[in-house]
């Protein structure tokens, strides 16, 4: 790739294409598989613009927190576009983290949750989610780890990679405050620097943006039969021929 810029114009010009795709994208209304599918697609796609923003102004501080974000989006949007009841399991994490918000009311020692404490449903709410709660459990629909989501998106090595860096920027890790440096004589030096917000490191993300926005578009194209799929399919192909250029000794002959 000679131009440095060429994959971020690739990225907005595909946003822009997508987004008027988009309108081809029919559900039923009916089909929970359907609907939360297609939530995770708006959510990845809202969370793409918002990274384009960011690109655009150089202000990338956060911007590997919402890299993060899409691709856990486009984690969930494999498993569930593929199996139906992986819905179940977003259900048995639903219930879970409603619970803990709910029962911490209940002790009515937080004050951050006095109005939730002060429901005269709240009892009845807790009863009702630690039913819907336990009747998924007996179903073996549990809480999954993020590993486990992953895994079942045929993504460990993602997992084991690029979010493993991602995560580094919302956790603090000091991996994400520090740059590691070898002087002329071996010995390695720590620099403090804001790594998130170095330009040098914009291009990584920008691949990865195109990677999981461009999958996760064909996705959920192919899987609610939209008639605009081959587009997006070809838009795929533009993508990995930009790739290919920029690392030909990656291609296979």
């Amino acid at each position: 790739m000679k131009d440095p810029h060429e994959m971020m114009d690739f990225l907005k010009r595909a946003y822009t294409e997508v987004e008027k795709h988009a309108s081809q994208l029919a559900i039923n209304k009916n089909n929970p598989q359907h609907l939360f599918a297609l939530a995770l697609y708006i959510k990845l796609f809202e969370l793409t613009a918002s990274c384009i923003i960011l690109i655009d102004r150089k202000v990338t501080t956060g911007l590997p927190i919402l890299v993060r974000g899409v691709l856990e989006a486009y984690v969930d949007l494999i498993n569930l576009c593929k199996d139906p009841t992986y819905i179940n399991f977003m259900k048995a994490s639903y219930f879970k983290e409603w619970l803990r918000i709910l029962n911490e009311a209940a002790t009515n020692q937080n004050p951050n949750l006095i109005g939730t404490a002060q429901l005269r449903t709240l009892p009845d709410e807790i009863k009702f989610m630690q039913t819907e709660r336990e009747g998924l459990k007996q179903k073996g629909y549990k809480v999954l780890s993020v590993e486990e989501r992953f895994k079942k998106a045929e993504m460990g090595a993602e997992y084991r990679s690029a979010y493993n860096i991602l995560c580094c920027y919302s956790h603090n890790n000091m991996r994400s405050l520090i740059d590691v440096n070898t002087n002329a004589d071996g010995k390695i030096s720590l620099i403090i620097s804001d790594k998130a917000s170095s330009i040098k490191d914009i291009p990584y993300y920008v691949g990865l943006l195109c990677d999981y926005f461009i999958n996760a578009s064909c996705q959920i194209h192919k899987f609610l039969d939209s008639s605009v799929y081959g587009e997006i399919v070809e838009l795929k192909n533009e993508m990995y021929g930009l790739i290919a250029q920029a690392r030909p000794e990656d291609r296979e002959d």
